[in-house]
Order: C-alpha cells, then sequence, then structure tokens
C-alpha cells in the first residue's frame, strides 16, 4: 500500500522532465501553483498528468478516490474505503474501478513513498525511491464528482503485487511506468491488453529503499538516510 509519498519537484521542473523523460508537452495554459512537498498524504492535493483530447495536461486532483454518490462525504469515504490505492486485480471487475480503469486513467508522478517496517516491536520508517533518484510515474484512475462549490476531481493510485526487492517489506507497491507504459497508460485507444500488461511489478534494478527518520512535517529531510548505508539492503 502507498499511503504516504513525496514529490520533490516543482511544476516547471515536473513539466521539463515530462518533456525531457517522457517527452510529453504541457500547454502552458495548464499551469498552477505547486510546491515541492515530502510528506504527501491522502486527501490532499498532488498533480496528475492526463489525456484531454488530443493534448497532456497536468491537473491538481485529491487523492483519494471519491465518486459521484459519495461527493458529499469525500473524507469519510477515503477513510471508510482507503480508495487512495486501487487493487491492479480488482480494476476490470470492481464496479468501483471497471468503469475508470476503461476511460478515466492517469499517471501520478512522485519522487517516492514511506512504508513502515517491523523491527523488535517498532515500526521504523522505511523511504522507496528510483534506483537512479529521478522521478517515478504510477498508474492511476481519476473520477469527477460535482459539488456545491465546483467540481470535486479526485485520484487513486494502482498498486500490484510486490516484487522480490519490496516483498521484504510491504506485500503491495504502486504500479510504476516506463516511458512507453506512460504513453499506453494514457492513451485511450490502447487495447485491454495492452494496459493489463502493464500492470506488474516494477522490474529489477528500478527501485531503491532506505530507513529515515520519523515522518512528521514537510521537508527534504524526511528523506534523509539515518544511517551511513547507501540503502536498505546493502
Amino acid at each position: 500500500m502507498c499511503g504516504r509519498m513525496v514529490l520533490d519537484v516543482g511544476y516547471d521542473d515536473l513539466g521539463r522532465i515530462l518533456e525531457e523523460v517522457q517527452d510529453i508537452c504541457i500547454p502552458p495554459h495548464h499551469a498552477f501553483a505547486w510546491s515541492p512537498r515530502f510528506n504527501l498524504a491522502p486527501t490532499q492535493e498532488a498533480p496528475v498528468l492526463l489525456r484531454e483530447g488530443d493534448e497532456h495536461a497536468l491537473r491538481l486532483h485529491r487523492w483519494g478516490l471519491v465518486p459521484r454518490s459519495a461527493a458529499d462525504d469525500p473524507d469519510g469515504f477515503v477513510q471508510r474505503y482507503q480508495t487512495f490505492n486501487a487493487h491492479a486485480e480488482a480494476v476490470t471487475a470492481s464496479r468501483l474501478w471497471g468503469p475508470l480503469f476503461q476511460a478515466q486513467r492517469c499517471v501520478v508522478p512522485l519522487t517516492g513513498w514511506y512504508e513502515w517496517l517491523e523491527r523488535n516491536g517498532a515500526k521504523q520508517p522505511t523511504y522507496f525511491c528510483a534506483r537512479d533518484r529521478r522521478q517515478l510515474f504510477c498508474a492511476g484512475l481519476w473520477e469527477e464528482a460535482p459539488t456545491a462549490s465546483g467540481a470535486l476531481r479526485t485520484h487513486a493510485i494502482v498498486t500490484c503485487e510486490s516484487g522480490p526487492f519490496l516483498r521484504r517489506i510491504h506485500g503491495r507497491e504502486p504500479v510504476t511506468l516506463g516511458p512507453a507504459g506512460v504513453r499506453r497508460w494514457l492513451d485511450p485507444e490502447s487495447s485491454l491488453d495492452e494496459v493489463l500488461g502493464l500492470l506488474a511489478a516494477a522490474p529489477a534494478g528500478r527501485l531503491d529503499a532506505y530507513r529515515v527518520g520519523p515522518v512528521v512535517g514537510d521537508g527534504p529531510e524526511l528523506i534523509r538516510p539515518v544511517s551511513m548505508r547507501r540503502t536498505l539492503f546493502d
């Protein structure tokens, strides 16, 4: 499960990374204010990448998917049903996820996320990120629900069973996408088999992990290692 995440770049840098790494250009009229965050939690806003017609767009969505039927109590729904993650195994058959999987896929950029490893009765925060320390791009689903104050746009991160690297700490991991996978996931013309084929654990060598201190507050100090070892598994 991915319940706290990091996106350590601002809007302009994120747009540059998308253009350089993913060959995706975001039109300037989509701009919004966004600063680096190191402790993003469900129900908070985060950038997501969408296809809107022939364009790609970055939008701010609340993390934790809320269907139209629950728009009057979004926080309660997310807390009750834990809809900040969507299990890859359920995205085609679920009444909640199935229609979104068909038509409302998004990509969630992040730098890393936290899991808590239990050791000697205490929980040690562990930070997961790309081995090359670049941004990760995760498969997501999104929804828009009308409310009295305007449209409520929300999203969930798709997770799958963990691969061998992460399984030692947690049973699930976000579905991370390579450049070709990002385009395929967002393309409304992609076949069902093509997008289902993306729902897999990260390939060997993509991820890294190390222990960090208490995840309290918000700042770059949260992702500093607490030991001299370069990674958790050195």
